[in-house]
């Protein structure tokens, strides 16, 4: 039939989701490919695109599971992907040198604020995919 019957709660979360991770992708792959370069500074290039690379495949798992009603399981290898972009966003941002940190807080303060909205908006992603587990988990029980 392609459409998964018994939406919910869990369905809310999952297409409100997709929506923030959609709009993530695109907007955060327009700006990496616009200013990857202008991230040099502490390698903070690689961490905006290892969490659209996450967001990416997480995107394509949410549409498989809308589409073909393949397992909720499906959806945890994404989320451990962008969980692992925030924590090594974390490392690169705690890495961070002194001109680095003058230079996006100062002299590049949108690259810096664009940073900060990527990262808060995967740990969004990652709060409402916990949500949507320990949900399903405790309607099981």
């Amino acid at each position: 039939m392609g459409v998964c019957s018994n939406l919910g709660i869990i369905g809310g979360i999952l297409i409100l989701t997709g929506i923030i991770s959609t709009g993530s992708a695109i907007s955060g792959g327009v700006h990496v490919y616009k200013h990857f370069n202008d991230y040099k500074c502490g390698n903070l290039n690689y961490g905006l695109l290892v969490g659209l690379i996450s967001l990416v495949l997480l995107i394509f798992n949410l549409l498989m599971y809308a589409i073909s009603c393949v397992k909720k399981i499906s959806l945890i290898i994404p989320s451990l992907l962008i969980i692992g972009s925030i924590v090594y966003n974390g490392y690169l941002y705690n890495k961070l040198t002194n001109d680095c940190i003058t230079y996006y807080k100062d002299t590049e303060k949108n690259l810096w604020d664009f940073y900060m909205y990527y990262v808060i908006t995967l740990l969004i992603v990652v709060i409402l995919i916990i949500i949507g587990f320990i949900h399903n988990c405790c309607k099981q029980k």
